[in-house]
């Protein structure tokens, strides 16, 4: 004799509070992710040359745009929490699917953080520029990595938005053009010289859909999610 298993029910919250996690971690996590971001931007530089001295002069910056992401990584693991109390109810799968893709993405994140841990190590102990080059370099490429699963969750996500007849199916529509461009965007970089026209085109759009789609829908959450649900 065989039998099914019990489908997984989300656990029970007000939808009011879970739309005000979703909002409260998306703006924070936009906040903090984009002061890390901005931070490490210029260390790397344009060559091993110079990369301890680099480092060194933003070691403050350099342990708060770490910290920074951490903060990141825990506030995913709320976030995809909250999304997947919002549509699990009537989409569990394709919402469990989301959740883990987004944790995924955040482990993967804790690894590249590992690698600026390093970077800043090799400085502070007196390193070569070519060991906290290495460091850079491998918080990069793992970072990269963890955003084509973070892709993988937005074209996810988007679509839950999209069929969700209580969110805004227009910002569904453009978190799915931000998946996609994410996932175009780390393709091309394997491919195409930094500098391109593509890649600068790949950038913007990746940026524009992110802030709009995104951090829309966090201020929906805020303003709007719950009410009616």
């Amino acid at each position: 004799m065989t039998g099914t298993a019990p489908p997984v029910v989300p656990l029970s919250a007000p939808p009011r509070d879970v739309a005000l996690t979703a909002g409260v971690s998306t703006l924070a996590m936009a906040v903090a992710g984009g002061f890390a971001a901005v931070s490490v931007t210029n260390l790397a530089g344009d060559g091993a040359a110079g990369t301890v001295d680099r480092i060194t002069g933003a070691g403050p910056l350099l342990g708060l745009a770490i910290t920074a992401f951490l903060v990141v990584a825990v506030l995913d693991v709320v976030l995809a929490w909250a999304l997947w109390r919002w549509f699990g109810s009537s989409r569990g799968e394709l919402a469990a699917l989301a959740g883990w893709l987004r944790v995924t993405y955040t482990a993967t994140l804790v690894a590249a953080v590992g690698h600026l841990v390093t970077a800043l190590a090799v400085a502070r102990d007196g390193g070569t520029d070519d060991a906290a080059q290495a460091a850079l370099g491998q918080f990069t490429s793992t970072w990269q990595l963890g955003l084509v699963v973070f892709a993988a969750h937005l074209v996810v996500l988007g679509t839950l938005v999209v069929r969700d007849a209580g969110t805004p199916a227009w910002l569904g529509a453009i978190i799915l053009v931000a998946g996609f461009a994410y996932a175009a965007d780390g393709v091309a970089r394997l491919f195409v010289a930094d500098g391109a026209a593509l890649l600068t085109v790949l950038t913007g759009l990746v940026s524009v859909t992110s802030v709009v789609g995104e951090v829309g829908l966090g201020v929906w959450f805020l303003i709007r999610g719950g009410k009616n649900r």
